[in-house]
């Protein structure tokens, strides 16, 4: 159901003509439906009338009111000349007027007659309701063109048969022959001017599909009232935009090449993939194809890194330092610290840890003022039982008087049986403990065999391997020890046996820069949660620092098989460390400096060309000196 405009609004802010077609929203403030400001429904000012025009009754076309108030909502329509009865129009003609002016009355009368007819015909025509606000909210049916002949006004009904609702139930209207425009969704209280609208949005505009359309009884005068504004919505649904296309193999933003990517470079594209590209004309320079750079698992940069090498580290330890201040730091961590501190390597042996009877996650604690490096290592040191030597740009700690000569006296009477004699162990030390440092080989240590004991005359790093070797074989059969050393701090099984599990873990990391390659070692040992010993001195017999570059990657691979892809190719190595860790080396030393270790009876499958193997039939044990690559 339409009604006709009330009058029209501007819109203050984008200057929009905007008609009025409920009363409902008269002093009310709604949106404007293209800009959005609020606009206050204020009706203009009455015109005052203008003289009355005589008519004659009989020339206009009689229209039932009954129908009309039934059929639509009547209008308040602006001010009009109202036409004056027949009675009227008698008087005027009986005053004695003339036939100039009898003509000139009923020309006037015949003009509103007719403009009237023709505005309420234009009013009622129904194909034209889409363009007129809704009085009322009515059930939409979808958009179709139904062709019809004839307006059929609906007959009024009885005032007793009408209901209380009545009067806003829409009637049954014919449409025209022309096409049915499809009704808005909602209430539309303006009819924005064509010139004052934006162009459409590109892209199909749809409305709100039929099931989200409401049905509910149209808004009263009082609840229109309780609502402090109204807006026009219009369901536009915008055609997704189409992203512009593009080469994502063009962009390089890093300034990478992508020819790298891949070990085969341009081997991994379709074999087609160049077909389509036009030739290079003869007078436009060719550029020279990249190299292809092979992807290996690591690469060292030769150009750049080693400073550290070319430093003295006599030098570096007399540096002097305004403040150092270490709390509860492990010891491993505090000497890669003081590596940090002096830019020279500082590296220390799991074999000199365990004769100072330490570990490398001792907690060390450091708080001086102006001092020097070679200070700051003493302090902390020197409780150890640790001290400094130097070797050209080399910083090692070592036991302290680890070359001093001592003569101790082993019992060995419970590890002795039938067919194992004081004698022949002490044949198996010398052979398995430093042997080239034994009188029997030309050294200088003694070895003298007292009943079930053993009395040495070595050095106190000597007498040190004696004593593990002795302790771990009572803790490999359950004996007590028959020293003060700590218990803790040996163990009955092979090194690697307790580190084994950790070792078969994956792991994944990459260095895909430059890194200096101490930087590396030490996020391994966070990584791997193991201690991680860098025999330097050995490292720098391959020209590696602790500041040489590096740049390596591996993924999902077990530790153990991890280390080998990433030392190897730079010449170094690994075993396991006495104490539960991992020693880094050359692939020089770990090929010719053997080890003891003790495996149980049968256990070792390890190269026995290059390795002392003995069998302890007594005390069912398997003694082996070999180098690391031998033991594998």
């Amino acid at each position: 159901m339409a009604s006709t405009e009330l009058f029209k609004v501007t819109c203050l802010t984008c200057q929009a003509s905007l008609s009025v077609r409920n009363t409902a929203l008269i002093s009310q403030i709604v949106g404007c439906p293209k800009c959005n400001s609020m606009v206050e429904i204020t009706p203009p000012a009455p015109k005052p009338a203008p003289a009355p025009t005589p008519v004659v009754a009989t020339t206009a076309p009689a229209l039932s009111e009954s129908v009309f108030e039934e059929e639509f909502e009547t209008p308040a329509a602006e001010p009009t000349a109202e036409v004056e009865s027949p009675a009227e129009i008698t008087s005027v003609l009986e005053s004695g007027a003339t036939s100039s002016t009898k003509f000139i009355l009923w020309a006037a009368a015949s003009f509103v007659v007719g403009a009237t007819i023709t505005g309420m015909f234009l009013v009622l025509r129904p194909g034209e309701t889409s363009d007129i606000a809704v009085a009322a909210p009515q059930t939409v049916a979808p958009a179709t063109t139904t062709p019809v002949t004839e307006i059929e006004p609906t007959k009024p009904e009885p005032e007793a048969a009408k209901t209380p609702d009545a009067a806003d139930t829409p009637k049954k209207e014919a449409v025209s022959t022309k096409t049915a425009k499809e009704p808005s969704v909602e209430e539309n209280p303006f009819d924005v001017e064509a010139t004052d609208v934006d162009p459409p949005l590109t892209g199909e505009v749809k409305l709100p599909p039929q099931e989200s359309i409401s049905t509910e009884p149209a808004v009263t005068p009082t609840e229109a009232e309780q609502e402090p504004q109204k807006k026009l919505v219009i369901g536009i649904v915008d055609e997704p935009r189409v992203a512009r296309k593009f080469d994502p193999l063009a962009l390089d933003p890093e300034q990478l090449n992508l020819n790298a990517v891949s070990e085969a470079g341009q081997g991994d594209l379709p074999a087609d993939a160049g077909e389509d590209q036009a030739e290079p004309g003869e007078n436009e320079p060719q550029e020279e194809p990249l190299p292809v750079v092979v992807s290996t698992a690591v690469q060292l940069n030769p150009k750049q890194g080693g400073e550290s090498g070319r430093r003295s580290a006599a030098v570096q330890l007399e540096r002097s330092l305004p403040a150092v201040t270490v709390q509860d730091m492990p010891l491993l961590s505090f000497i890669t610290f003081m590596g940090q501190l002096s830019g020279v390597p500082v590296s220390v042996t799991p074999e000199q840890l365990m004769m100072a009877g330490t570990t490398p996650g001792k907690p060390v604690s450091l708080n001086i003022t102006e001092t020097t490096l070679a200070d700051a290592l003493k302090s902390v040191l020197d409780p150890l039982h640790l001290e400094v030597v130097t070797d050209g740009p080399q910083i090692v700690i070592v036991r302290q008087d680890a070359a001093k000569v001592r003569s101790v006296n082993y019992p060995i009477d419970d590890l002795l049986g039938s067919d194992t004699t004081a004698q022949q162990f002490a044949d198996w030390i010398q052979a398995l403990v430093a042997p080239e440092s034994w009188q029997k080989n030309g050294g200088d240590g003694k070895l003298t065999v007292s009943g079930d004991s053993l009395g040495i005359e070595q050095t106190q790093a000597v007498q040190y391997e004696v004593l593990f070797f002795l302790e771990r074989i009572r803790l490999a059969k359950g004996l007590p020890l028959r020293s003060r050393y700590p218990k803790r701090l040996l163990s009955a099984k092979p090194y690697g046996v307790g580190i084994a599990d950790r070792l078969n873990a994956p792991t994944t990391f990459t260095f895909s820069h430059d890194t200096p390659l101490a930087e590396v070692f030490h996020h391994w040992q966070g990584e791997a949660g193991l201690p991680i010993f860098v025999d330097w001195p050995a490292l720098a017999t391959v020209k590696i620092w602790p500041d040489s570059l590096v740049t390596c990657r591996v993924a999902n691979e077990p530790w153990h098989q991890a280390l080998d892809t990433v030392l190897e190719p730079l010449g170094l190595g690994w075993r396991a460390a006495p104490g539960g860790g991992i020693q880094i080396t050359s692939l020089a030393r770990l090929q010719t400096e053997p080890r003891l270790d003790i495996y149980p009876a049968g256990a070792w499958r390890g190269n026995a060309d290059h390795a002392t193997v003995i069998d302890d039939r007594v005390n069912k044990l398997t003694y082996v000196r070999a180098p690391a690559s031998a033991s594998r």
